[in-house]
């Protein structure tokens, strides 16, 4: 059994540079990923093992580093994997460092080398080269370029732009537009839930709990984390104005209470989407104040070092007068003669 789980962890370190070879690298990955969810996700024994071989860092460095149509599936695996609390530990202290140098890698997994296919670098994401990204990190990453491809509206790509489409694609604009004539089609909300990533990414947040999110994470991260938390929120919201719309469409009136009961679930949605915004505003307005804070402190170090500067040069300019000027030598020799005498009591 254990020789099994190391098969299946070593078919999960194909190298990504591989797949596009036309070998069928990407169907022995594929069908590694499904062996796990069969024959490892569920059973307890297997699920142990499979921790044992560290296969949870391999998931997420092939999250990380695998192509764009693969992540989907492999979040999929670590979505069910997390069922298991022993999961969680792993998720939580994973660790990737620029150029894809790993941490916690007592078995040296370092022969593969991270592709450019997600592209999350310390820049990309307003760190350091010293500076580790974390599972939460990758998550609001992959979370913000998932939104980016399906064009949602978005203010800086974090920041919800209209309060009554938080969570609503392109391609779910363009669908509304065609089929508002149109009442048999399937609902848009329920169907942007399989199409993409985001309820994965949900899901897998909800299950490391989002009271363990580190303070370490940037300000980007956190404003998009305030989002994803509430994904499930907004997520009803859209699916009970889906539901109001279409009623109103096909001509039908609820009777009053159902009728009080959506307009005051609309309201709640709103107000819940106008929380959000603002927390994510106050993130940034955080930041920006901490950065001026920062700048303050920096320009008074200046003057602290300005002044020094002049003392220093008063000093010295003092000195060179005095032994250079036997007139000021003098002087300067009369006044330590009248504070000493001063100091003397009586």
């Amino acid at each position: 059994m254990v020789g099994g789980i190391q098969v299946l962890t070593n078919y999960l370190l194909i190298p990504d540079n591989l797949f596009s070879a036309g070998l069928g690298h990407h169907k022995l990955f594929l069908h590694a990923l499904d062996a796990i969810w069969t024959c490892v996700v569920g059973c307890s024994a297997n699920e142990e093992l499979f921790l044992m071989q560290e296969g949870v860092f391999v998931l997420v460095d092939c999250l990380l580093t695998h192509p764009i149509s693969m992540k989907s599936v492999i979040l999929g695996v670590l979505v069910d994997l997390s069922d298991d609390a022993r999961c969680i530990p792993h998720l939580q202290a994973w660790q990737a460092r620029e150029g894809g140098k790993q941490k916690l890698d007592p078995l040296q997994r370092g022969s593969e080398s991270m592709s450019d296919t997600l592209h999350l670098s310390s820049k990309s994401l307003g760190r350091n080269n010293d500076t580790t990204v974390g599972i939460w990190s990758l998550l609001a990453e992959l979370w913000r370029r998932e939104e980016a491809a399906l064009n949602v509206d978005r203010k800086e790509g974090i920041i919800i732009a209209d309060v009554n489409e938080a969570l609503t694609t392109g391609l779910q604009r363009e669908m509304r537009a065609q089929a508002s004539n149109e009442h048999s089609h399937a609902s848009l909300c329920v169907m942007d839930v399989a199409d993409n990533m985001r309820a994965k990414i949900y899901s897998l947040c909800s299950r490391l709990d989002f009271r363990a999110v580190p303070d370490s994470i940037s300000v980007e991260d956190r404003a998009t984390i305030v989002l994803i938390e509430r994904y499930m929120d907004i997520k009803t919201g859209e699916i009970w104005r889906e539901i109001a719309s279409e009623l109103e469409s096909e001509g039908t009136r609820p009777v009053a209470y159902d009728r009080e009961g959506i307009v005051e679930i609309l309201n709640v949605h709103r107000i819940k989407c106008e929380q959000i915004l603002k927390m994510q505003t106050d993130v940034f307005e955080m930041r920006s104040q901490e950065s001026l804070r920062e700048e303050q402190c920096y320009y008074q170090t200046i003057h602290s070092d300005h002044l020094m500067e002049q003392m220093k040069q008063a000093e010295m300019d003092e000195y060179l007068e005095r032994t250079s000027n036997y007139i000021a030598l003098r002087d300067a020799k009369e006044r330590q003669r009248a504070k000493i005498s001063a100091s003397r009591p009586g």
